[in-house]
């Protein structure tokens, strides 16, 4: 029964279907499986017209009705069914599967596809598998996924038949996919044709990179190229990428201690030499540019990798002494190592001087905050800070807010 496109009663349905599961499974423990299926098959094909009808279900009768498809798939294959009823099986799961793409997609998880080719191996009828999936994409209204996926259904079958020029031919026609391309590149790669392979990454990545939103396919083939470049001892290539993904974003630090390995010492202290001066030039034009509108860090982060890799720390605290409390507190947790005491006084001088200046409460927060990131960063520092904030407590005693905010800090880190 529906009320406004609905079914009602659900809860009473949902109870009828599971004792007629009962009876289809009582079919079955008889070795009566024709009867078995006919009951599935009505069953099935009204539970779907259901579905169709309606706006929206709940997961129990959709679950209920994967169980009786369930059931017509577990016949499908099940060795002791006849052939002749595995054949009446096949057609009805191959109408099932072009009636209703979409809906089988979102509703069955493309088990009647699965079916369908499992089943059209074990009775040699792969033709007909192949004719049904030309049915449905020959379908104008159809999603892009459910053609995608029935494209590669389609080229995997062919595969398997021993039809490769008839499936590379599919994969060429769909080839501005980038699935479909991958998928070329992987035939390539397994054939060992690493020279059609890179030409078919370098064509991709190419195209890609007119498109929005492909940087990380992007990212992914230049990986595969460097993946290639390593299996041909291609130095060149490896140094390109490993440098490219070392300098991305922020810095990685594998990828640099990778790029680096490809040299030797002499060879390393020319090639870091020269991209340090490189980086600082353009960083410092970039500061230029840029602090007149924003804030914009005392080095690049690539930098400050660099820095970091190389021990460059006299550079970095040279460039960072000089400058305000969140700057040098930025760079402490690397700069404590070589130089805690310089820092830690420069750190405690400028925030006793900081302090000196707050009269309202979030300037007081401020202050804080400075303290907590040093005890983070800094926690065997601890005594120094500590006092750090009986001094502050001392010459702000009258600023009642500013010692309770002090005083929060020394429970909640027990200094």
């Amino acid at each position: 029964r529906y009320r406004g496109g609905e079914p009602q009663n659900l809860p009473d349905l949902n109870k009828e279907i599971k004792k007629h599961l009962k009876t289809i499974n009582t079919y079955i423990g008889n070795s009566n499986y024709r009867d078995a299926f006919i009951f599935a098959k009505c069953l099935f094909v009204k539970l779907h017209e259901i579905i169709v009808k309606s706006s929206y279900l709940i997961n129990t009768f959709i679950n209920n009705t994967n169980k009786v498809l369930d059931v017509i798939i577990f016949l499908a294959e099940d060795e002791r069914v006849p052939q002749s009823l595995k054949e009446v099986l096949f057609s009805f799961i191959l109408e099932q599967m072009i009636k209703n793409a979409e809906l089988y997609e979102d509703y069955y998880d493309n088990k009647l596809s699965q079916a369908g080719r499992k089943l059209s191996i074990t009775l040699q009828k792969e033709e007909d598998y192949l004719q049904a999936i030309d049915k449905l994409l020959d379908k104008n209204r159809i999603s892009g996924s459910i053609r995608r996926f029935y494209t590669i259904e389609k080229i995997k079958l062919l595969s398997q038949l021993g039809k490769q020029k008839e499936a590379d031919k599919i994969i060429d026609k769909n080839i501005a996919h980038p699935f479909f391309r991958r998928m070329k590149v992987d035939m390539f790669i397994e054939k060992k044709d690493y020279k059609a392979a890179k030409a078919c990454l370098k064509e991709g990545i190419t195209e890609l990179k007119q498109r929005y939103g492909t940087e990380n396919i992007v990212r992914e083939w230049e990986e595969l190229l460097l993946q290639i470049a390593k299996e041909e001892g291609d130095f060149d290539t490896m140094r390109k990428y490993y440098k490219k993904f070392a300098f991305y974003g922020d810095g990685d630090s594998q990828y640099y201690d990778h790029w680096k390995s490809t040299y030797t010492a002499e060879e390393w202290e020319k090639v870091i030499g020269e991209e340090i001066k490189k980086q600082e030039t353009y960083y410092n034009e970039q500061k230029k540019r840029l602090s007149a509108y924003r804030d914009i860090a005392v080095v690049s982060p690539i930098l400050f990798l660099i820095y970091q890799k190389e021990d460059m720390h006299e550079v970095l605290w040279g460039k960072v002494k000089n400058t305000d409390i969140p700057t040098i507190l930025n760079y402490l947790h690397y700069l404590k190592k070589n130089h805690d005491t310089e820092i830690m006084d420069k750190l405690y001088k400028n925030v006793v001087a900081y302090a000196e200046n707050a009269y309202y409460r979030t300037e007081y927060e401020k202050v804080a905050s400075f303290i907590r990131k040093m005890i983070e960063d800094a926690p065997e520092e601890k005594e120094k800070i500590r006092k750090l904030i009986e001094k502050l407590k001392q010459r702000h005693k009258k600023k009642y807010s500013f010692v309770q905010i002090l005083n929060e800090i020394i429970i909640d880190y027990k200094i």
